[in-house]
C-alpha cells in the first residue's frame, strides 16, 4: 500500500534525523498513527481481482496489508521498535491525536521515544477531485487548517 510505504518511510527517516542507529537494546519506542482508507486497494488491487473465484486465503494478503490498523504494527516490526503500537482514527484530527497519545504515552513512561502521524494519500483517480462550495475539500486541493483561508 503506497500510504504504509510513504509513512515507513517517514519513519525511518525521522528515526535517522534523531539520531537513531538501530538496536535500542532496553528503550523502548512508540508509535502512534493512522491512515485514510487504502484508495489503492479500492482502485487498483480489487477491481483487478475476480472476488468469486478467489479462495480467502488469496485476499488476505491485500486485505491485511492495506488496513487501517495494520500500519503501525507494520512500522514498529520492520523498524524494530518495542514500545506500543497504538492506531489512531479519529478522520481529520488522526494525526493531532496521534501526537496527544505519543505525548501521553512519554509523560507516563510507556515509551521512552515516540514516533506520531498520519498519512492519506488520494491516489489518482480519473473522476478528478470533488469540490462543492461549503464541503470540507478547498477549491484548489490544498490543506489550509487554522489559516484564514480556510474552507
Amino acid at each position: 500500500d503506497p500510504q504504509q510505504r510513504l509513512f515507513l518511510e517517514a519513519a525511518w527517516q525521522a528515526m535517522e534525523h534523531a539520531g537513531y542507529g538501530g538496536g535500542t537494546g532496553a528503550a523502548m519506542v512508540g508509535v502512534y498513527a493512522g491512515s485514510g482508507p487504502s484508495l489503492y486497494l479500492l482502485q487498483h488491487l480489487l477491481p483487478s481481482t475476480n472476488l468469486r473465484d478467489s479462495d480467502i486465503a488469496s485476499l488476505l494478503g491485500p486485505l491485511n496489508g492495506s488496513d487501517l490498523d495494520s500500519l503501525v504494527t507494520r512500522v514498529a516490526y520492520k523498524l524494530d521498535l518495542r514500545g506500543p503500537a497504538v492506531a489512531v482514527q479519529t478522520a481529520c484530527s488522526t494525526s493531532l491525536a496521534a501526537v496527544h497519545l505519543a505525548c501521553r504515552g512519554l509523560l507516563n513512561h510507556e515509551a521512552d521515544m515516540a514516533l506520531a502521524g498520519g498519512v492519506w494519500i488520494n491516489v489518482l483517480q480519473g473522476s478528478g477531485y470533488h469540490y462543492q462550495p461549503g464541503a470540507i475539500l478547498s477549491p484548489d486541493g490544498h490543506c489550509r487548517a487554522f489559516d484564514a483561508k480556510a474552507g
